[in-house]
């Protein structure tokens, strides 16, 4: 009389347990998003546009044997969504070079693809090329018959006036070409302007001025990949105008030319 209700309790507890758990299979999961389809230039019906493509910002790692010249390939999406997504190196150099090449391919922007005038993502593939030059110690004599100079500034735009001027009112025999390529040497600057205070009794807090300083360089190439440094200049003096009449008088010692 005691084993009825036992037995009857254990099955109602049973099927409480099989009425959960098949509520528990019976509950529609949500559905993971699809994967967003990439199509290539060809699939679309428009192509996306690239609209800018940084350079990579690479410094020398200073192993030698790591950094070489050549190019990494970049594979990217070009989101729907107007993103770049999924940046791999097919190809690579050093890891320096790499990253530079993955971190540059990240900043691309871009006009997204169409596809029957819907935007889509689309594959892309960005070369990035990189030359290591060898720098190797030359002498100022080697300035001697050279004419054609290169002026390297970077993006100071100011400098490079400055640079300009004082050259060809010093040496106007001098002919300074538009590319690289074409000179026989390159004057190479980078400046900086520095706001301190002056020094008084009291320490520096005296009136505000400003410090130039900079560097200078007479690079002349030697090959593909290698250059000879001839000249050097650096200070809290040096700017555009003092490097010009420091070269000035370097070239003019070399050649033979009076002042």
């Amino acid at each position: 009389m005691s084993l009825a209700p036992r037995i009857l309790l254990f099955f109602s507890f049973t099927l409480v347990v099989c009425g959960v758990v098949r509520a528990q299979e019976a509950t529609p999961t949500p559905s993971e998003p699809a994967a967003e389809r990439v199509y290539t230039f060809r699939e679309v019906s428009k192509p996306a546009v690239i609209l800018s493509m940084p350079d990579p910002a690479y410094q020398k790692s200073g192993a030698v044997l790591l950094d070489r010249s050549g190019a990494v390939k970049v594979s990217v999406v070009l989101s729907a969504s107007g993103r770049v997504t999924n940046a791999q190196v097919l190809e690579g150099l050093s890891q320096g070079q790499n990253f530079a090449a993955l971190k540059a391919a990240r900043h691309i922007t871009f006009t997204p693809a169409q596809k029957d005038g819907v935007p889509v993502s689309q594959s892309f593939v960005v070369s990035y090329s990189f030359t290591v030059t060898t720098t190797e110690t030359g002498k100022p004599e080697e300035l001697k018959g050279l004419r054609m100079f290169y002026l390297d500034t970077g993006d100071d735009r100011e400098a490079l006036g400055d640079l300009t001027a004082e050259l060809q009112k010093l040496l106007p025999r001098l002919v300074l070409v538009d590319r690289p390529g074409e000179a026989e040497c390159v004057l190479k600057f980078e400046g900086n302007r520095i706001r301190t205070f002056s020094e008084t009794n009291t320490g520096r807090n005296g009136v505000p001025i400003t410090v130039n300083s900079g560097r200078g360089w007479v690079l002349k190439p030697a090959g593909a990949d290698k250059r000879r440094l001839l000249l050097y200049y650096v200070g809290v003096d040096v700017t555009a105008k003092s490097f010009a009449r420091g070269f000035a008088r370097d070239y003019k010692k070399a050649n033979g030319l009076e002042d």
